[in-house]
């Protein structure tokens, strides 16, 4: 309580009235203890204040009043400097397991939200853990992708930083996601997209479909990962490990070293400016202007954004006539697809894919056995 007594000292409060004022809080801690109520609820202050009020006279109660919620603001003052520290470190341990700056926001947010909602300094256990994530399911009704998006954060928070295990309750929390057989595209369909699009984005996509990238690392791969001589793409995580390797169709070489023609001006420009470092750490797909950090002190390049390519690839479904149908991701499926239609093996595939387990990968082999027996409808003989 001595640091609450130096506080009282700087808002004016004599040695005497002090006194008095860690004597009300200690009261009402004592009270609260009791009954087993909450310090921090406004209901425990005010059964508190009605108790008081039948004890002692009126001034006392508004000195015992004042001196709770001078205790309160000064508490939670200290209550947000310890959420920020733990945020803080929670920050450290993401960026030295190499995660990427949109997972170190997505996460901190997540605990940030959790810290908050808990309103306490310690003592976080396996029970608020199920709390919080019964919270923002049955009351904000999140989705499927945003309820494992909390369990992941928050599994994360508590054994890197609370040191806490959460064991088989994280696995238990998590919402199953219903099984999505993956919309693939023709190959005349793929091509007409082809024949609408130009300049990057044209190069994108033919690559998305061309090599079964995810979208995410199309956008990060960086000069370097590019092999012509060995018709490579290297996949590489946060940290520069490569991932896997894919293989990079000879049709795309063409345009891809036309493409690097224009990313080169881009990259001797931006190293006028101090702001690229070597080629080979160059974004393949940078994007078209540069922007400040996060502090605005700095110049830099981030990659292509995904909004412009998901944009541009609507319109030309809705042209199409195939509004809302097929995503981004539709090149990949359909890539795996017409892959194993051409004769390629599904352990292969999976390597391409990047898949863990061959589970994931076999629901393809499953469309292409049904596009190879051609099995007809009922409708069809009628």
């Amino acid at each position: 309580m001595e640091g609450f007594k130096k506080y009282l000292g700087s808002i004016g409060l004599t040695t005497q009235q002090a006194g008095y004022y860690l004597a009300w809080v200690r009261q009402y801690a004592q009270f609260c203890d009791d009954r087993q109520l909450d310090y921090w609820a406004e209901e425990s202050l005010q059964n508190y204040l009605l108790e008081n009020g039948r004890l002692n006279a009126n001034w006392k109660v508004v000195q015992s009043e004042d001196a709770i919620r001078q205790y309160m603001y000064w508490r939670k003052g200290k209550k947000e400097i310890l959420f920020e520290n733990l945020l803080s470190k929670f920050k450290e341990v993401l960026q030295g397991d190499a995660k990427s700056e949109k997972t170190k926001c997505l996460y901190s947010a997540w605990i940030n939200k959790f810290l908050k909602w808990s309103d306490r300094e310690k003592g976080w256990g396996i029970d608020d853990f199920r709390a919080y994530v019964n919270k923002i399911v049955l009351e904000d009704q999140v989705s499927v992708n945003t309820q494992n998006q909390a369990i992941t954060s928050l599994n994360y928070f508590y054994e890197k930083v609370l040191f806490i295990s959460v064991g088989e309750e994280s696995k238990a929390l998590r919402a199953r996601k219903k099984t999505r057989l993956p919309m693939i595209m023709s190959r005349e369909m793929i091509s007409e997209i082809f024949s609408r699009l130009n300049g990057v984005e044209f190069v994108m996509v033919k690559m998305l479909y061309g090599c079964g990238l995810r979208s995410g690392e199309l956008y990060k791969l960086r000069v370097g990962d590019i092999d012509f001589s060995e018709e490579v793409i290297r996949v590489v995580d946060g940290s520069g490990k490569v991932k896997r390797v894919n293989f990079l169709p000879i049709i795309l070489h063409k345009e891809l070293k036309n493409h690097l023609k224009w990313v080169k001006e881009l990259y001797e420009n931006d190293y006028k400016l101090g702001v690229a470092d070597d080629w080979s750490t160059y974004y393949l797909f940078p994007a078209l202007d540069l922007h400040r950090n996060q502090q605005g002190l700095k110049l830099q390049r981030k990659c292509f954004s995904d909004r412009i390519l998901r944009r541009k690839f609507s319109q030309v479904l809705d042209e199409m006539g195939h509004k809302g149908v097929f995503k981004l991701a539709s090149f990949r499926d359909s890539f795996a697809v017409h892959y194993l239609e051409g004769g390629g093996d599904i352990r292969t595939l999976q390597k391409l894919l990047g898949h863990q387990k061959v589970g994931q990968t076999m629901i393809y082999n499953d469309l292409t056995q049904l596009n190879k027996r051609r099995i007809r409808s009922p409708l069809d003989n009628l």
